[in-house]
């Protein structure tokens, strides 16, 4: 889940909430255990008059997804797969696809998700993440020095030199 304090105008580590730096610094306290009606933070930050604040109390409060009470007022947060908008109550799909990684070759955005997929030639492995090829005798590594280029056929482990004393 991500989550944005209207008042904080910045993101947070998923489930986490950030106790105000009153002698205690960089300290994050789980979600569950804010406004639970226990002091669980040695300031007493977790606690407060913002945990009574009727925001969150009509079905999502003024958030578009989830609202939860904090001492300094509503924490809206999204389901995976979106993100807090600019707004900070409004929640949008995020287009995992933008980053690299999430797929070995061709990525399509969802709506709270995506999917990977392969160009032609490579099957998709069990992890729905990883393209391997079809035809492992069509892979070869090219290795080159200063010296010389040659072309390793991985399935025979047969070396060939293309190109000597370059």
């Amino acid at each position: 889940m991500y989550h944005r304090i209207i008042q904080f105008k910045h993101s947070l580590p998923p489930d986490l909430f950030p106790v105000p730096p009153i002698g205690v610094a960089d300290r994050c306290v789980n979600l569950t255990k804010v406004c639970d009606g226990k002091t669980d933070c040695p300031n007493g930050a977790d606690e407060g008059p913002g945990c009574d604040l009727a925001e969150c109390k009509h079905k999502f409060g003024l958030c578009s997804n989830t609202c939860h009470p904090t001492p300094l007022g509503a924490l809206c947060t999204c389901p995976p797969g979106e993100i807090l908008s600019n707004d900070s109550v409004t929640c949008q799909d995020m287009n995992e696809c933008e980053q690299p990684g999430y797929c070995s070759q061709m990525c399509t955005n969802t709506k709270g998700s995506y999917i990977c997929s392969c160009n032609e030639g490579y099957v998709l492995e069990y992890d729905n993440h990883t393209c391997k090829a079809i035809n492992h005798s069509a892979a070869f590594l090219i290795i080159s020095n200063r010296h010389s280029i040659l072309v390793a056929d991985l399935e025979e482990k047969v070396k060939q030199a293309l190109v000597y004393h370059i």
